[in-house]
């Protein structure tokens, strides 16, 4: 077994070694349970600690700017892709899932069916995302405030009409991004960029996890960092005086 872990070790990135490790040994557990195999060798081997790369993988609002300029100056449709993406802090499953039918035009406020999320989320439109969608429909020749309730048109199709897949919008996030003169900049970046700016301008927690989509608290307190100087625990909100 020690032979196995060496021929790998050190190749490749503490994310892969330590779901190699897990693996096997669930299938050594499994074996022990139901097939009556005599040990697990690896029993004695701790799980690797894998340091979290959110840190690493945060735009800075600088990057944000840049890359919403940029995609203002290439066209409507990547102008409003980038704004959709930041504004709401969704993810890119929920993005190219929505279609116009989920956006929910009102006089004073827009929203948005959210796909995906159990129970049924509606979300609401900041002003410059809607701005952004009503000069995407206007570039494609359409009325900018009207369309049928449940109307499948996917909010950004391909060029064939069909919905965009992941990898597409990815692709395209980082075309951009290359524009902004940005390095190694994903499309779920801006969704990371949403939550830490949120929280850095007074957002709670438990509001950013329900925008985010997250079941965990704990899932949404990964984007809590000490130099954002937010209430992490109860005893941030304790008196340390004498009351008057």
């Amino acid at each position: 077994m020690a032979a196995w872990k060496a021929s790998w070790a050190g190749q490749v990135k503490p994310a892969t070694e330590a779901r190699k490790l897990r693996t096997v040994r669930s299938l050594y557990r499994f074996g022990q349970q139901y097939a009556h195999w005599p040990s697990n060798p690896l029993c004695t081997i701790a799980d690797l600690h894998v340091p979290d790369p959110l840190p690493y993988r945060m735009p800075t609002p600088d990057d944000v700017w840049a890359l919403m300029t940029a995609a203002e100056q290439h066209s409507p449709f990547a102008a409003a892709l980038v704004a959709f993406v930041f504004g709401t802090g969704c993810r890119i499953s929920e993005v190219v899932a929505t279609t116009w039918g989920a956006i929910i035009p009102g006089r004073t406020q827009w929203a948005w069916h959210v796909p995906h999320r159990t129970p049924n989320q509606v979300m609401p439109l900041r002003p410059e995302v809607v701005a952004a969608l009503q000069r995407w429909r206007v570039a494609q020749g359409l009325p900018p405030t009207h369309w049928e309730r449940e109307d499948p048109t996917p909010l950004f199709p391909t060029s064939a009409g069909e919905p965009m897949r992941p990898v597409a919008l990815t692709a395209t996030i980082r075309r951009l991004a290359v524009k902004a003169h940005l390095k190694a900049y994903p499309a779920f970046a801006l969704r990371h960029a949403h939550a830490e700016l949120a929280l850095r301008h007074g957002a709670s927690l438990t509001l950013l996890k329900r925008t985010l989509g997250h079941h965990r608290l704990s899932s949404t307190a990964r984007y809590l960092r000490p130099e954002l100087h937010l209430p992490a625990a109860t005893s941030d909100f304790l008196p340390w005086k004498p009351s008057e």
